[in-house]
């Protein structure tokens, strides 16, 4: 019977793995280790925007005043309309 032997970048890739698994880390995650993890930080609760280069957080009350914003552009909108048609 032949004897295999292993190419030098699999005993590369095997010995990477039992130095990972020696210094506790894994390339397999096995999911959160806590419920803990599955909860958002209170520290940080302002949500993330994808802004094209990179995720930025924006503070809570920032969203709210555009949010806000929103809704009033679209009342005065609504209120022009009726206004328009009122008065043709």
């Amino acid at each position: 019977m032949p004897i295999v032997r292993e190419s030098s970048s699999d005993e590369e890739e095997d010995s990477e793995k039992e130095e990972d698994a020696e210094e506790g880390d894994s390339e397999e995650d096995d999911g959160p280790d806590s419920e803990e993890d599955n909860e958002p930080s209170k520290e940080d609760p302002a949500p993330v925007v994808a802004t094209g280069f990179a995720s930025a957080h924006v503070p809570a009350s920032l969203v709210a005043q555009v949010q806000i914003q929103k809704i009033l552009r679209v009342d005065l909108l609504l209120l022009l309309l009726l206004l328009k048609y009122k008065y043709k």
